[in-house]
């Protein structure tokens, strides 16, 4: 999904013949949030969809590359046009010791030109903070300017501008800023399951960018209109135990398919993490009741609709705790009534949902 992604972004460059930035100022994420700058993977924050790329830049400095989803300003056919697409939003150097960077034009105060570009360097100012560098580079690029008014709300105007543009951040290390000499770990794998998501799965969030972020997949075959089942989880949510439901609507088998709808449920399938209160497949009933107290009730249920293969049609119980719109679930298969305290679960989901508290979730 990567090489899909990053060709679709290539092409939308391709054309640009000048792309205004859009430089997003550092997102102030939920503490359960990873910093998207210094993590790899797709990150959902604040409403917004970045992708982080990290690698070695040395032998001990680690770069991360993030680009958020934004529009770009490209020339095609003697015309300007504002289009969505992934776009670079800047480079992070993580903590490293100042001598790794001894001579390097980004880690010291310094204009220079390196072939036809001006770069500017500022380090240890306010606007950098104690430990680390900024750098510049002098842009020129053309900015939409609207809606017109009075005009159609997709019609913009365009001028010419030019000027400092933020490029990336050094960071350098001390004695309270550990130098980090390894690519960090990957986003899914800090990530626990609380109200809003899974990490960057949150529920609310966009399908399409799902796609764009490697954690759906189209190799399914789809056919036009049918909205079930026509996405699959990607290997980076499959080895992981992890499922996303995805009710669905796309428009065309061929391309430029257009995929609609949001992210509703979230499954853990395997112990590979938790709820943000200490909850996991493989514990018990009694441990999960010990964990929510009494908001946690438990229902039977016949002909489960997210069951599949030997465990569909049987009857099944159903842990429940419920948060505004949204249900954590703890499935338990067992044949036995009533449903012990030593019974495990074997799966835990998270919903979206409006129904009434006594209705069953469904999943076409």
């Amino acid at each position: 999904m990567r090489t899909l992604r990053g060709l679709a972004l290539a092409g939308l460059l391709g054309m640009a013949l000048v792309a205004a930035p859009f430089l997003v100022a550092p997102a102030h994420a939920d503490p359960a949030d990873p910093d998207v700058y210094t993590t790899p993977g797709g990150h959902y924050t604040n409403g917004r969809y970045w992708f982080t790329n990290c690698e070695m830049y040395s032998s001990d400095v680690v770069r991360c590359r993030t680009e958020i989803w934004a529009h770009l300003v490209t020339y095609t056919d003697g015309k300007y046009r504002r289009m969505e697409g992934w776009n670079f939003n800047n480079l992070t150097y993580l903590p490293a010791p100042a001598a790794s960077w001894a001579g390097n034009n980004l880690a010291r105060d310094k204009e220079w030109t390196s072939g036809d570009r001006r770069w500017r360097t500022e380090c240890n100012t306010a606007v950098t903070g104690s430990g680390g560098c900024r750098s510049y580079v002098w842009t020129k690029k053309v900015r939409a300017v609207g809606p017109i008014p009075d005009v159609h709300p997709a019609t913009f105007q365009f001028e010419p501008i030019e000027g400092w543009v933020f490029n990336n951040i050094v960071m350098f290390s001390s004695a309270p800023v550990p130098a980090i000499t390894q690519i960090p770990s990957y986003v899914l794998d800090r990530a626990v399951l609380d109200w809003r998501g899974f990490g960057p799965l949150k529920l609310g969030a966009s399908l399409e960018r799902m796609i764009d972020m490697g954690y759906l997949t189209t190799d399914k075959h789809i056919e036009a209109g049918y909205q079930c089942n026509t996405l699959e989880d990607s290997a980076a949510l499959r080895g992981r135990g992890i499922r996303i439901g995805n009710g669905i609507t796309v428009d065309g088998i061929h391309p430029p398919m257009r995929v609609g709808g949001e992210l509703f449920l979230i499954q853990l399938r395997t112990p590979f993490a938790s709820t943000i209160d200490g909850a996991q497949v493989g514990m018990t009933i009694g441990q999960i009741r010990v964990l929510y107290g009494d908001d946690f009730d438990v229902i039977k249920v016949n002909n489960y609709t997210y069951t599949s293969g030997a465990d569909h049609g049987r009857p099944i119980w159903l842990g429940r705790v419920f948060h505004g719109d949204s249900r954590l679930l703890f499935l338990v298969t067992t044949d036995a009534t009533p449903l012990a305290e030593s019974d495990k679960v074997t799966r835990i989901f998270l919903e979206k949902t409006n129904k009434p508290d006594g209705e069953v979730p469904s999943l076409c």
